[in-house]
């Protein structure tokens, strides 16, 4: 998945490489298995999803270039139902601590604690459940056509009934605006995850009542947002970050995607690459002239690449250099 921007005043004869220029690329690796095989037998490959933004706009000779684990893309998409009979793609998560543990160190790089874009919301179908595996987790995502105006209308829950955990994308959005289990019927509100009817419980009685009550019964919930034309999900339960979303980080949005003079091309796409090898090659500058030639480079512009590192150096997010061709930042 990705997305680039030009400033319209580019399409023409000034080289990319002159303009200012920013892109965030993430990637995950994730283990393919074949459902139904045993974990001996089970084939097992390696695909990666990417998320990369560029944009160019015309102001000057700087490039600057970020690059976002923090943002990575981990994980697989599906939209289609059915899907979930061939092979899936499942994440292995990075290492990380999501609770308040007293021997944790808090300059230690906590993967959960960010907010990760899932899905283009152009891509979306309105009335669909949408499947994404990040981290390990796979969720659920839809619209609540009865979210109240004003306010973000995509709910994201785990991705599994906790009555026999059928994935809920396999489903449908009901008149309420819920997700509805499509193997037994049972129902769930998309901002707290409470289950809310389960047919094959009496209306009459206690048996209801007290069945949704159980917190057996409820599916997790996640924040969700939407900014620049991407559903981004931050993949704590709610249950241990809160309610307030104003209590999260910020988005890591690109300033320069508000542009008037940028337009944008959004394009998704699934490399058969280890994420540590991606967020290399983003980060060697120094091959673009020759790789990208005639594109956004030219073999001609090559130079020596000399980086110097500011500020406090290398720090849990990332670090920040400058280089004399322009600036990168490592986010």
């Amino acid at each position: 998945m990705s997305r680039h921007f030009l400033s319209r005043r580019d399409h023409s004869n000034t080289p990319m490489l002159s303009s200012p220029a920013i892109a965030r690329v993430t990637a995950t690796p994730v283990r393919v298995t074949r459902r139904g095989a045993s974990a001996s037998a089970s084939r097992v490959g390696v695909t990666r999803r990417i998320d990369a933004r560029v944009v160019v706009a015309d102001s000057g000779k700087r490039s600057i270039l970020r690059a976002a684990p923090t943002t990575a893309v981990l994980g697989s998409r599906r939209a289609v139902r059915g899907a979930s009979i061939v092979p899936t793609a499942v994440v292995e998560p990075p290492a990380s601590s999501t609770s308040t543990s007293t021997d944790s160190n808090p300059d230690d790089f906590d993967w959960h604690a960010n907010w990760y874009p899932v899905a283009f919301e152009a891509d979306l179908d309105d009335a669909a459940p949408y499947t994404f595996t990040l981290l390990g987790e796979p969720l659920v995502f839809w619209k609540d056509h009865t979210a109240a105006a004003d306010t973000n209308p995509y709910r994201c829950t785990a991705d599994k009934c906790p009555h026999r955990l059928v994935p809920l994308s396999e489903g449908r959005v009901n008149e309420k605006g819920e997700i509805e289990c499509g193997y037994h019927g049972w129902t769930f509100k998309g901002d707290t995850g409470a289950c809310t009817n389960i047919p094959q419980l009496p209306a009459e009685g206690t048996a209801m009542d007290t069945a949704l009550a159980s917190p057996r019964s409820c599916v997790t919930p996640y924040h969700t947002q939407v900014a620049q034309g991407i559903l981004w999900v931050y993949p704590v339960s709610k249950m241990a970050c809160g309610d307030d979303i104003d209590a999260l980080p910020a988005l890591p949005l690109i300033p320069e995607l508000e542009h008037p003079d940028c337009v944008c091309q959004d394009i998704h796409r699934d490399l058969p690459m280890d994420y540590g090898t991606l967020l290399e090659n983003v980060m060697d500058v120094s091959h673009v002239p020759f790789t990208h030639h005639n594109s956004v480079g030219k073999r001609e512009n090559a130079t020596p690449v000399v980086l110097e590192m500011v500020g406090d150096g290398l720090k849990p997010g990332g670090f920040e250099g400058i280089w004399r061709e322009g600036e990168f930042i490592l986010i």
